[in-house]
Order: structure tokens, then C-alpha cells, then sequence
């Protein structure tokens, strides 16, 4: 990615909300298998989020620094500790 930017003269940040107060902004990962986009697919997610709920405060604290700002519980996220 730094790279890229460096190649079309634009900045890259990886800071989890670089602006206070806009919703959908900040660093994020979205991901699919071919299992959750198939028939039944909405149960396959409910697996990985109960598998992933076990340990959710240990994931947490390794993705990243100040995520905590970004994952308030307002514009479509989730809060940060739950």
C-alpha cells in the first residue's frame, strides 16, 4: 500500500480513526469464504463469531494500537470491549 501511494504522490495512514467524528472511516478488514457467501451462509458467520467471542479481548489488544477510538459502539461498529 506504501508503495502505491508513493507511486501517485498521495499519503497512506494506518491510524484506526485519523479524523474524530466521521462515521466509516479508519482502518478496517471485511472478509467472506466461499462458506459464508453460500446457502446457509449467515450460520457459518455465527460460528465464526462465537469461535471468535471466546477470545475476543485477547484478539483486540493485538490488532492495533487506539482501536478503542474507533470501535465506539456508533456508526455501524461494535463497541470495542464487547
Amino acid at each position: 500500500l506504501q508503495r502505491t501511494c508513493e507511486l501517485f504522490h498521495v499519503n497512506v495512514t494506518f491510524d484506526p480513526k485519523p479524523v474524530s467524528g466521521w462515521a466509516g472511516i479508519g482502518c478496517h478488514t471485511n472478509y467472506s469464504t466461499s462458506s459464508t457467501r453460500s446457502p446457509g451462509g449467515f450460520a457459518v458467520i455465527e460460528e465464526h463469531c462465537k469461535r471468535l467471542s471466546k477470545r475476543h479481548m485477547e484478539h483486540m489488544l493485538v490488532y492495533g494500537r487506539d482501536n478503542e477510538r474507533r470501535m465506539v459502539g456508533k456508526d455501524d461498529t461494535q463497541h470495542f470491549d464487547r
